[in-house]
């Protein structure tokens, strides 16, 4: 189906003599020759003009159309990683460290990403001359380096840091040439504690290994290769509490107080003097409990549950570069034209009245775009409520989801169901706003869920460097 989309998306305006990128293109071939097309061979075809432009602005657009193009498509479909590939390759040409960093995230850190990671953003460091893109491939290197620690890949960390380095001196920024000194450094200790487990294993395999050596092996199981069952293993042979919470953990747990007990105690030994990565990894095996035992609980053990679930979830985000709230665009005209600011807000619920929505906005005749993540907390199908006096469109991930080009009478608002997979989906909430009352509202029922509730504060983020 998606295969179909893109092309017809492209086929139609070649058909009426539209242009991509101020360039006109050929009648493109018959269908029966795009349906034998490999991934490769159709995006060659279809963005070739695209591709071979070496504008940076060009580069830009075309890897976030690519990007959403792949999320639509399926990123782990071979027309989702072919797209992603590409666009991962426009960012990088394009100076747009952020969009390069969220291919790499889409397409899982596949193997053949993590091969080409050091010298794609090598490349990517070169087309970096902005303050804002360096400060931004700073941050993207200090992201995908504490990726590639928990993956226990000692190689990747000291070649991002050198590329994070260069840029900053490029920039001459002091301010980032310290931070990336502070990284050398911690990466550095990094790879000195991984000699010792190295040392601790050794022993482990003479049968002279100490408490302690079992407690750092196991960190290692649980935090570099997620194999939690060698992790209890190797923890009970540790010290109390790591040794008594391994052995519930390798019994499990069948009633939800236990569940939420083992739960609890992961989370107290996140708390323990250890690394950010493995309190992460600490907290997420706490998650996993807790969300076992979510479903049949039941009062305050469940609000402390749900709690703690929110908090992982925003630390990691907070990890990955994201921050609370939407950048939003303010305009003084209703056709997205005169910038007249930006600001963050961190809910879509307005009701401005006859006021003006912002001192540097008119009362009549202004728009908005509310641009970043939605955050979906789970798999399931999601109904989303927008009330506006006047027009709006909203995308997910690229896609217009909804879209009112007049006013509504209705105080109901428009709404519409859609799949969504957990995780973050790139929002563009476009409203505009001719005379009148200006009203602005978006609510969601989620899976499970019968009324609808204005989305809250905690599930829309923004990138960490703008």
């Amino acid at each position: 189906m998606y295969f179909w989309r893109i092309t017809c998306f492209i086929l139609v305006p070649w058909w009426m003599g539209a242009s991509l990128v101020g360039q006109t293109n050929p009648t493109p071939p018959a269908t029966t020759h795009w349906a034998a097309l490999s991934p490769e061979q159709l995006l060659s075809d279809l963005y070739g003009a695209q591709l071979r432009q070496t504008d940076a602005d060009c580069q830009r657009q075309l890897a976030r159309r690519l990007l959403d193009e792949a999320m639509a498509a399926g990123p782990q479909s071979p027309l989702g990683l072919a797209l992603l590939r590409q666009a991962g390759q426009c960012a990088a040409s394009g100076a747009d460290p952020l969009t390069f960093l969220r291919c790499w995230e889409a397409e899982l850190g596949g193997s053949q990403s993590r091969q080409s990671l050091p010298s794609d953003l090598a490349r990517l460091g070169q087309t970096c001359r902005k303050l804002a893109d360096v400060e931004a491939l700073v941050e993207v290197c200090r992201i995908l380096a504490d990726d590639a620690m928990r993956r226990d890949q000692p190689e990747v960390p000291p070649a991002l840091d050198q590329i994070a380095a260069a840029a900053a001196q490029r920039a001459r920024s002091a301010h980032l040439l310290n931070q990336s000194a502070q990284r050398q450094r911690e990466h550095q200790q990094w790879l000195t504690r991984r000699g010792q487990l190295d040392a601790a294993r050794q022993r482990q395999q003479t049968g002279q290994a100490t408490a302690d050596d079992f407690f750092q092996l196991g960190l290692l199981q649980a935090v570099c290769l997620d194999d939690w069952a060698k992790a209890d293993e190797l923890w009970e042979h540790a010290a109390a509490p790591w040794s008594e919470a391994a052995s519930l953990d390798r019994a499990g747990a069948e009633e939800w107080q236990a569940q939420m007990e083992l739960g609890h105690r992961w989370w107290q030994l996140s708390q323990s003097r250890i690394d950010a990565a493995a309190a992460d990894a600490l907290r997420g095996r706490a998650v996993h409990w807790y969300q076992i035992a979510l479903e049949p609980s039941l009062g305050l053990p469940r609000q402390l549950a749900l709690k703690r679930i929110s908090e992982q979830r925003r630390l990691r985000l907070l990890d990955r570069g994201y921050r609370p709230g939407l950048d939003t665009l303010l305009y003084a005209a209703a056709d997205f034209t005169h910038l007249a600011g930006q600001r963050t807000d961190n809910t879509i619920d307005f009701d401005w009245g006859m006021n003006s929505p912002d001192a540097r906005l008119p009362k009549d005749d202004f728009s908005l775009e509310c641009r970043g993540y939605l955050l979906v907390p789970r798999d399931g199908n999601y109904t989303f409520v927008l009330s506006a006096n006047e027009g709006f469109t909203l995308q997910l991930d690229g896609q217009t989801i909804m879209e009112q080009q007049g006013n509504a009478r209705s105080r109901g608002g428009c709404r519409q169901r859609i799949s969504l997979a957990g995780g973050c989906h790139r929002l563009l909430l476009r409203y505009f706003d001719h005379s009148g009352t200006a009203r602005l509202r978006m609510e969601w029922i989620p899976p499970g869920e019968l009324a609808a509730a204005p989305i809250g504060p905690e599930y829309f983020w923004r990138d960490a460097v703008r």
